[in-house]
């Protein structure tokens, strides 16, 4: 979520999915679901995973996120 430069992981994911619409997205944060869904429309909590997670919930969110439309 957070990276040098002033950028965040959620600034990230909003102008890649702006400049690619159709792109699948997992975002991993510490952070709460709720607060990432609110500062990000463009991922939502459904595509997000709170740490620590286990790979079994990584695997589900990567399996969701390619049977979005």
């Amino acid at each position: 979520m957070v990276m040098p430069g002033g950028m965040t992981g959620l600034d990230l994911t909003e102008w890649t999915v702006t400049k690619k619409p159709d792109l699948k997205v997992v975002c991993m944060s510490g952070y709460s679901n709720e607060l990432v869904a609110k500062a990000s429309p463009a991922i939502g909590a459904a595509n997000c995973l709170t740490k620590p997670f286990q790979a079994i919930e990584l695997a589900q969110a990567v399996r969701n996120a390619l049977d979005r439309d």
